[in-house]
Order: C-alpha cells, then sequence, then structure tokens
C-alpha cells in the first residue's frame, strides 16, 4: 500500500468515526463538506477506541495515538 492510499484509507477511517458518533455529519447538499453537530469530540474518542480494539488487525493505524490524531485532526479540518 503506497503512502497515499494508507493517508486516504485513515482519513476515510476517521471521518466515518466521526460521523457514526454523531459529531459531523455529511451535508445533504455538497459532497465532501461536514456539518459540526455540536457533539463534543470526547464522543468520537470513545466510540473510535471501541472500533480500533474490536478491529485492531484491520485498522489502517499503528497504535492508538496514531487513531486518535487522526480522528482530532480530520474534526478539525471539517
Amino acid at each position: 500500500m503506497s503512502i497515499n492510499e494508507l493517508e486516504s484509507e485513515q482519513k476515510d477511517w476517521a471521518l466515518s468515526m466521526l460521523c457514526r458518533s454523531g459529531v459531523l455529519s455529511p451535508c445533504r447538499h455538497h459532497e465532501g463538506v461536514y456539518v459540526d453537530e455540536g457533539i463534543d469530540i470526547e464522543s468520537a474518542y470513545k466510540y473510535s477506541m471501541k472500533v480500533y480494539k474490536s478491529n485492531e488487525d484491520k485498522s489502517p493505524f499503528c497504535n492508538v495515538r496514531e487513531m486518535t490524531d487522526t480522528v482530532q485532526n480530520y474534526y478539525h479540518e471539517y
């Protein structure tokens, strides 16, 4: 897997966790735009940790810190 593919997979994973936890939601009118739902990012961290630990071998991350940093970075980007 190339660096670009890994970064894309990590981005998709992080945005998925942010949306599934209810912290962000995709805009219905604009592709690639996300709406902050006003829910504390801690919800995303908790949900992401649960998913990461249950599927650690399938995760695109090397460790928990890399995963939480990526979730945080994409939360602040969107």
